[in-house]
């Protein structure tokens, strides 16, 4: 987006400054972006630490039979907790807990959590009759996170646990390199002669600082990330002995029947899903499961699943409606891309979350994206990006 603004206070500066410096020639200070380090590059102060050691793949489970997950680094592994170590502070790490909670009142429960978040210096970011999501200081993470298991029975639980220090510094060194490009093209601003000169530099500048606000706002996001963790819970009723859900469980259909708004891993095995990365949310991570997320709680996630039995879109979306879709209101089906896509929203709340489940057949198997927006105000704020970015990405 152009900004008269500026293009009017460089034009002061310019014409303010170096009045009879000697002509230099604009072409001989052609100004390249420095190429970013894939390491995140050395830094003129000492050397971050080493990142730790990749975490070990375990597979436990406790005397009732509950499945423990523990995602780290982008890898899946089997574990219900976060490393017992504490991240040291110069690592950046950001934490998403979920788990399936049941309980006698689940309200009450929920409630609870909400409770332990705020005591503990975060905030609450959704709150529903059977649902929270809490942010907490990322160095009480594993604390909240015991004592919001041992508030009641747990059904299932999962922590993802990504180490975004070194794409933070990658981030902090584009800004530094683009500042220094911006004050550099204003020095030669400085210095032109020509209309056509002057013109050329301030288009230039022009996009350097666009270039560097969007910059700006990734390096943000990722400080916000890794300095409040997440905690999501879904609380369900207790039922009677042999009451199951009245649903039919059909082997084909489980993974529909697995998924959550705020479960961000569900069957997150195998190839990478990856879309362009909508403004104002990043990737945490090139490598395992592609989530992009905002700061205050929009998600963009994939995953991959065999179409069996083999069905189009509209035959996957239908077959997603008819097991998630009670629960919900407001359900609309459209066509984004190649994306066939399902919005729900949630019932019986003032400010509801918008969960969107897509799909898009790829020979035996079935891509499956899923959008999570918190309230009415991110649908508008991050609705259409996200939209853009499913119609550019496709399926594979």
């Amino acid at each position: 987006m152009r900004r008269p603004w500026l293009l009017l206070l460089l034009l002061a500066m310019a014409s303010a400054c170096h009045k009879n410096a000697q002509v230099e020639s604009v072409h001989d200070e052609v100004v390249t972006t420095r190429a970013e380090s894939r390491r995140g590059a050395s830094r003129s102060s000492a050397a971050p630490p080493s990142p730790p050691p990749p975490p070990m793949e375990m597979m436990m489970a406790d005397d009732s039979g509950t499945t423990n997950r523990y995602i780290g680094g982008g890898a899946i592994n089997q574990s219900g907790a976060p490393p017992a170590r504490p991240v040291p502070p110069s690592r950046m790490v950001h934490y998403d807990g979920w788990a399936e909670l049941r309980a006698t009142d689940p309200a009450e429960v929920v409630d609870q959590i909400a409770a332990i978040g705020v005591g503990a210096g975060g905030r609450v970011d959704h709150l529903s009759a059977n649902n929270v999501t809490i942010r907490v200081p990322a160095g009480r993470f594993s604390e909240i996170w015991e004592l919001v298991l041992a508030l009641t029975d747990v059904v299932e639980q999962q922590v993802r646990a990504e180490d975004v220090t070194e794409q933070y510094l990658a981030v902090e060194l584009r800004v530094r390199t683009l500042r220094e490009t911006q004050a550099r093209l204003v020095r030669l601003l400085a210095r032109a002669q020509s209309e056509e000169e002057k013109l050329a530099l301030l288009q230039h500048i022009t996009r350097v600082t666009e270039d560097l606000d969007r910059t700006e706002s990734q390096m943000r996001t990722l400080a916000d990330l890794a300095a409040m963790s997440r905690i999501s819970a879904h609380v369900t009723p207790r039922r009677p002995l042999g009451g199951g859900s009245g649903r039919a469980q059909i082997a084909g259909f489980a993974w529909i029947d697995a998924l959550s708004p705020f479960h961000h891993t569900t069957g997150a095995h195998g190839k990478r899903i990856a879309l362009p990365v909508p403004p104002e949310l990043v990737s945490l991570s090139d490598k395992g499961p592609f989530i992009a997320e905002s700061a205050d709680g929009a998600v963009l996630w994939t995953h991959r699943v065999d179409n069996d039995p083999v069905g189009d879109g509209a035959f996957w979306v239908s077959a997603i409606e008819g097991r998630l879709a009670e629960d919900f209101v407001g359900q609309t089906r459209r066509s984004i891309g190649r994306w066939d896509c399902l919005s729900l929203d949630e019932p019986g709340s003032d400010e509801p979350y918008r969960w969107m489940v897509c799909v898009a057949p790829a020979g035996k198997f079935l891509e499956v994206a899923q959008v999570f927006l918190e309230n009415p105000g991110q649908v508008a704020r991050y609705g259409e990006p996200i939209e853009d970015a499913l119609s550019a990405g496709g399926a594979s």
